[in-house]
C-alpha cells in the first residue's frame, strides 16, 4: 500500500510548502519544497514556488537557480519568467531583468507582476516615459495596488509632471494610507507646487508612519532651508543622519543651513563629513571653500576651490572665490586672473560686487586692479 502512496506524497509536500508560502514561513516553505522535490524533481511548479520563497528571503542567486529550473521542465511557464526577471532586478541585471519580463508577457499579456516589475526597471534605468506606460498598464490590470500607483508617482515626479504625480499618490494613499514612501512623494509634488505647507504637512505624516525615513526628514530640511527657517532645517537633517548616517547630502545640507546662521565653525565639520561619504560631491567641496574663506583660512580654502573645480570647472562663483583668497593672500597677479575669468563668466555679477568686496581691499589701489574693472567697466558701457 505505501507503494500505491508514494507517489502522491509529493504533491502533500508541494501543497504544504504553498500554505506555508501564503503565511509567509519562507524557510519553513522552502523545506516543504526542497522534500517535495527530493520526491519528484520534474514538476516545474515547485520551483516556482521554491524560486518566490528564496526571492523573499533575498536569496537572489538561489531564486535564479531555482526559475532556471523551472524553465527546464515548462518553457512557457509566465510565472518562473517573472520571477526570473525580479531576481535579475534585484541583482541590478536590468537589461536581462527586461528580457525576462517581455518573455512573461508574451506568455501572458495581462500579467499585473510583469508589467510593474517591468516599471520599476524602467524607473531603475531612467527610462521614465516608458516606466510610466508600464506602470500604467499594472494599475489599468490592477487598481487596488497601492505601491504601483506609488511607483507611478516616481515616473510623475522625474518627468516633471507635478499635478499628475500628486493625483497618483493620493490614489495610492486611498488604499494604503500608513504608506510613507507614498506620503514622501506626495510632498515632493506638493513642494514643487509651491505649497509648501502641505508639503510639509505630508512630510511629517510619511515620518509619522516611518519614523526612520531618512528620506522624508531630508526633503523636510531642504524645504525648511527654503523658507528660511535654519534651525528647524537643522533639526531635521540630524534626524536624517541619525537613521542615515552616511548620508553626504544630508551631512553638506546642514552645513548650509548652518552657514545661513553664520556658525562657520560648526558647518566647517559637516562638510568634511559629507566628504568622508561622498568624495566628489561638488556643493560639499565649494561650501567648505566659502566657509574656509569666511574664517580666513584662506590657503585652505584654496585647495577646496580647486577640488571643486576638478568636478565643475569653469565656475564663476569658484573663480571668484580663489580671486578672493589671492586678493587676501596678496597673490595680485592670481587674484586679478581669477577674477577676470568670474567676471568673463558671469560680468552683471561679480563686477560690480568686486567694486565694493572687502576681500580685495588690500589690492585695491593696484593698477592692474583698477584698470582691470575700468576695462569691464568700458564693454558693458560698449555693450
Amino acid at each position: 500500500m505505501s507503494l500505491e502512496i508514494q507517489p502522491e506524497i509529493d504533491k502533500v509536500w508541494f501543497n504544504l510548502g504553498v500554505e506555508l508560502l501564503n503565511k509567509r514561513c519562507f524557510d519553513r516553505a522552502i523545506e516543504a519544497f526542497e522534500r517535495a522535490n527530493e520526491l519528484k524533481s520534474g514538476n516545474y511548479q515547485v520551483w516556482v514556488n521554491h524560486s518566490w520563497a528564496l526571492l523573499n528571503l533575498g536569496r537572489l542567486d538561489e531564486a535564479l537557480a531555482a526559475c532556471a529550473k523551472a524553465l527546464v521542465f515548462q518553457p512557457n511557464s509566465h510565472e518562473a519568467w517573472c520571477n526570473r526577471g525580479i531576481a535579475l532586478r534585484l541583482l541590478g541585471r536590468n537589461l536581462e531583468a527586461l528580457e525576462a519580463f517581455e518573455q512573461a508577457l508574451k506568455l501572458m499579456p495581462d500579467l499585473h507582476e510583469a508589467w510593474e516589475n517591468r516599471g520599476l526597471t524602467l524607473l531603475t534605468l531612467e527610462r521614465f516615459s516608458e516606466a510610466l506606460a508600464n506602470l500604467d498598464h499594472a494599475v489599468k490590470l490592477k487598481s487596488d495596488d497601492s505601491e504601483a500607483w506609488y511607483f507611478r508617482s516616481i515616473a510623475l515626479l522625474s518627468l516633471e509632471r507635478y499635478e499628475d504625480a500628486l493625483a497618483s499618490t493620493e490614489q495610492s494613499l486611498k488604499l494604503k494610507g500608513d504608506l510613507s514612501v507614498a506620503w514622501l512623494n506626495r510632498g515632493s509634488a506638493l513642494d514643487e507646487l509651491g505649497r509648501y505647507d502641505e508639503a510639509i504637512a505630508s512630510y511629517d505624516k510619511a515620518i509619522e508612519f516611518q519614523r526612520d525615513n531618512s528620506d522624508a526628514w531630508y526633503n523636510r530640511g531642504n524645504l525648511l532651508i527654503d523658507l528660511e527657517r535654519f534651525e528647524e532645517a537643522i533639526a531635521s537633517y540630524e534626524h536624517a543622519i541619525e537613521f542615515h548616517y552616511d548620508f553626504p547630502q544630508a551631512w553638506c545640507n546642514r552645513g548650509i543651513a548652518l552657514m545661513d546662521l553664520e556658525r562657520f565653525e560648526e558647518a566647517l565639520p559637516c562638510f568634511d563629513c559629507s566628504l568622508e561619504f561622498q568624495r566628489d560631491l561638488p556643493q560639499a567641496w565649494y561650501n567648505r571653500a566659502s566657509t574656509l574663506l569666511t574664517l580666513k583660512r584662506y590657503q585652505e580654502a584654496l585647495t577646496s576651490y580647486e577640488q571643486y573645480d576638478k568636478i565643475c570647472p569653469d565656475d564663476s562663483t569658484s573663480f571668484y572665490g580663489k580671486a578672493c583668497c589671492y586678493a587676501q593672500l596678496l597673490h595680485v597677479e592670481q587674484a586679478i586672473f581669477n577674477l577676470q575669468q568670474a567676471i568673463t563668466l558671469s560680468p552683471n555679477e561679480y563686477q560690480d560686487m568686486a567694486k565694493t568686496d572687502s576681500d580685495f581691499d588690500k589690492i585695491r589701489s593696484n593698477k592692474q586692479f583698477q584698470a582691470l574693472l575700468k576695462s569691464c567697466q568700458m564693454r558693458i558701457s560698449a555693450d
